[in-house]
């Protein structure tokens, strides 16, 4: 049952891809199975994607069985679209033509088409069963060539220490098998972008000892569901810098478009 919110604010919300090498496949926190507190089953996996030489985001998925499942059936533009709730045991069974499960797209292992062309074997797939499907086809798999692409969340936490933390999560809504990631090839782009709506603080010279570093940090609100976390972008063009410091007030709301630095994998117990 989901939560009720506690404010009527629009969620400011983020996305981000991935096309890079997987790492992470062989260590003991790559997939996890557990219990939660009441008792429910629960799978987890947590693996890196590195995207350009000594530079890696961390992906974590998660899932729990559920009451029901929701299927939706395929509209053209335009037209109203209709939502079947099924009981979680029928989510494989369920077959009424149009319609497919809402969850991630998966397609990690091989399968040949109607015209004898490998291609990726796409499955649709909720969150508890993508896990397993994650953890069938990449463990032990690193350097693994994929395209990840899902939606940023942002959170804070208590360290023991009582020091806040603040976490972005990079949670996945597709994961595929892609061509063949080579960094030292001279045609290859890096991939590691977001774009992500915020509510603009203010924005100020980043320093280290008293000495400026040429970078600005943007200071923001991001609007969840639930919760209205604090959050911190950086840019490097002071052209750019001194646009957001003359036309943007306090409370607007904009939309940032960047790249994705590497993020540090955490886990809060």
């Amino acid at each position: 049952m989901a939560k009720e919110r506690l404010f009527e604010l629009p969620e400011t919300k983020g996305v981000y891809q991935l096309k890079g090498l997987v790492t992470g496949t062989e260590k003991d926190t790559f997939y996890k199975e557990s219990k939660t507190k009441t008792n429910k089953d629960m799978r987890k996996v947590n693996f890196g994607v590195t995207v350009e030489e000594s530079k890696t985001m961390y992906v974590t998925l998660q899932g729990m069985p559920k009451d029901n499942v929701n299927f939706s059936k395929h509209v053209k533009k335009g037209e109203n679209g209709e939502i079947v709730s099924v009981p979680w045991a029928q989510r494989h069974t369920f077959n009424r033509e149009g319609f497919s499960i809402l969850g991630l797209n998966v397609g990690l292992s091989k399968t040949v088409d109607a015209k004898g062309n490998q291609v990726n074997d796409k499955k649709k797939l909720v969150e508890f069963d993508a896990c397993n499907e994650i953890n069938n086809n990449l463990k032990g798999k690193d350097g693994t060539s994929v395209f990840v692409k899902g939606k940023l969340e942002y959170s804070c936490f208590k360290t023991d220490q009582g020091e806040l933390k603040k976490s972005t999560k990079l949670v996945p809504n597709q994961i595929s098998l892609c061509g063949d990631v080579n960094f030292s090839d001279e045609k290859f782009v890096p991939v590691h972008d977001f774009t992500q709506t915020i509510v603009f603080m203010g924005i100020d010279q980043e320093k280290v000892d008293d000495k400026s570093t040429g970078r600005f940090i943007v200071e923001a609100k991001i609007i969840t569901y639930q919760t209205i976390e604090d959050a911190e972008f950086v840019i490097t063009d002071s052209k750019l810098a001194q646009l957001f410091k003359k036309n943007l007030k306090p409370y607007t709301a904009i939309e940032m478009s960047g790249k994705l630095d590497a993020t540090t994998e955490t886990e809060a117990v």
